[in-house]
């Protein structure tokens, strides 16, 4: 795949056919973190909803200082990274309401 990935990215320009194959690779790279994102849990398609959307803007955004793949792949990892931030404080907050009854001692 790494081949091929390499010839759908000489195409700079953003199209949802490229965008989908780059997606399948890079959710193949990063398994193990999205794993861990499950593990702690994440929904398996909002995770990728997530990826298909950051990966949009980066392209976008892609200014050609770096390689357009290393430039893809390090806004997967940050996304990711991102994400298990979010999720790591909120199964951290609890959440008490105020109007729950008591529990009998």
């Amino acid at each position: 795949m790494d081949g091929s990935l390499n010839d759908l990215l000489k195409q700079t320009h953003y199209n949802p056919h490229t965008a989908e194959a780059v997606l399948e690779h890079y959710l193949r790279i990063y398994q193990p973190m999205i794993q861990t994102l499950l593990d702690m849990g994440a929904d398996y398609e909002d995770v990728v909803q997530e990826l298909r959307i950051a990966l949009w803007q980066a392209w976008v955004r892609w200014d050609g200082r770096l390689t357009l793949r290393r430039w893809l792949s390090w806004k997967t990892r940050y996304v990711l990274m991102e994400y298990k931030r979010a999720l790591a404080k909120q199964n951290r907050l609890r959440t008490v309401s105020l109007d729950a009854p008591l529990e009998p001692e």
